[in-house]
């Protein structure tokens, strides 16, 4: 156990080396206009916007970003595990989860944090 703590432990961190670009990033085209729609009090998709409010700066979204997109990772690492996958093929799931380029849209632009609060939503309720 300990050596998969430790495993999983190097992959965060790669993972982490791997986003650092974003941590200084501005804004992308799109996300200037999502921070604007964000301050409609009846936005349609709440808790994007309330995330918006959350995080209002560039710094800010990107790092809200990333924590989701490794939140997603380990979630999916257990739903792997409950599922009956092997610890291994857990492990290897949250690791392709965070390092796969496929996924560096949802992490890296704001915007995507829409499909990120889907996916956690439906990754804990497969869950129960």
């Amino acid at each position: 156990m300990g050596r998969a703590v430790i495993a999983m432990a190097l992959v965060g961190g790669a993972t982490l080396w791997a986003y650092q670009p974003v941590w200084r990033a501005h804004w992308v085209y799109e996300d200037v206009n999502a921070a604007a729609q964000a301050e409609d009090v009846h936005a349609t998709r709440w808790a994007t916007a309330w995330t918006w409010r959350l995080a209002s700066t560039p710094s800010r979204a990107h790092a809200l970003n990333l924590g989701l997109h490794l939140l997603i990772g380990a979630v999916l690492g257990v739903a792997a595990w409950r599922w009956g996958w092997t610890p291994f093929g857990a492990m290897l799931a949250t690791g392709l989860w965070w390092l796969h380029g496929m996924n560096v849209e949802t992490a890296a632009y704001a915007t995507g944090r829409t499909e990120q609060i889907a996916c956690v939503g439906i990754l804990l309720a497969g869950l129960c």
